[in-house]
């Protein structure tokens, strides 16, 4: 896989990195430059508003405004270009024209700045029946969306997939809540490619809790951003009660 081409932006003597497939511009630098730290300066009020008023602009959730990527010096955050303009103003006039000037320099190589890149787009759940539940649904609403949310990719290679339905029913048969007849129904992945999947009674809601805290968190998520600690990983949960 070829690496994303980036262009070389400057303010004085800072450099500034901007995509150049979709425009998201990195802001470590804008992070030295106001001398807070990434995730301290993202939670602030005054770029929570910035971020609600360029979603509404873009049409889009305020959480697909800031694209977050795992590198070695950890969790770097990425700004959609209209959010960057929108900061930009409040931090300097030449921090503004510097920005102006990049995102028209950009739309005029032919890119849309009013868009949001497709990898964001929001998971929704499927239909299902009242007293029963799917691994795959409470997974992808629970573990991967809420990532997604927080900025955080969870790879396509190790999204929810048959073999992991396999998996939850030996764990449920190690305590001798397998061999039931769950009912079945199709599944469609993220990928779009269904299969089929079960669908276990509500009354077993407590131990995908147990399996999902120990397995999914605890050791998948875990292994997978060792070393990030910027990853919220304890704001993952799945609800006390089901339905």
């Amino acid at each position: 896989m070829e690496p994303e081409r980036v262009i070389e932006r400057w303010v004085g003597d800072l450099q500034v990195l901007q995509r150049e497939q979709d425009g998201f511009v990195s802001i470590t630098n804008w992070c030295l430059a106001i001398g807070k730290l990434q995730e301290q300066w993202l939670a602030s009020r005054s770029v929570r508003a910035a971020q609600a008023l360029v979603a509404k602009r873009v049409g889009c959730q305020p959480w697909q405004l800031v694209d977050r990527r795992l590198s070695t010096q950890g969790a770097v955050a990425w700004l959609h270009p209209q959010l960057m303009v929108q900061l930009a103003l409040g931090m300097s006039p030449e921090w503004a024209l510097c920005a102006g000037r990049w995102l028209w320099e950009w739309e005029q190589a032919g890119n849309d700045s009013l868009s949001v890149p497709e990898r964001h787009a929001r998971i929704e759940p499927c239909p299902l029946a009242y007293e029963q539940f799917s691994l795959f649904n409470e997974l992808t609403l629970h573990f991967v969306a809420p990532l997604r949310r927080f900025g955080f990719p969870w790879p396509a290679r190790l999204m929810p997939g048959a073999d992991d339905d396999e998996a939850f029913e030996r764990w449920l048969k190690l305590r001798g809540a397998a061999g039931q007849g769950f009912a079945r129904y199709s599944h469609r992945g993220e990928d779009g490619q269904g299969f089929t999947a079960s669908l276990y009674p509500v009354a077993l809601y407590p131990l995908l809790r147990e399996y999902f805290h120990c397995e999914w968190v605890g050791r998948r998520a875990q292994r997978y951003f060792a070393g990030q600690p910027q990853v919220p990983l304890h704001l993952l949960r799945l609800p006390e009660a089901h339905g």
